[in-house]
């Protein structure tokens, strides 16, 4: 029997959302300190802000706002 998961796309978040996102996510604490890092650059997301998150089986990978860093997680 397969397991069935509950799955939500979200296309946007308004910038006064996005805390909430991060943290709903469970990422906050790596944004605030810089370990959360852009999958295309490599540097802090917070450095240009967040751009992209997108899961990748059991990982949810974020990228900056740089449209080449979000473009290559999209």
């Amino acid at each position: 029997m397969s397991e069935v998961r509950d799955t939500t796309s979200i296309t946007a978040v308004h910038e006064d959302q996005a805390r909430h996102l991060l943290e709903a996510l469970g990422v906050a604490d790596d944004y605030d300190d810089g370990t959360l890092v852009c999958f295309a650059c490599g540097e802090p997301v917070r450095t240009v802000g967040l751009g992209v998150a997108r899961q990748c089986g059991d990982e949810i990978l974020f990228s900056c706002a740089r449209l080449d860093c979000m473009r290559a997680l999209s």
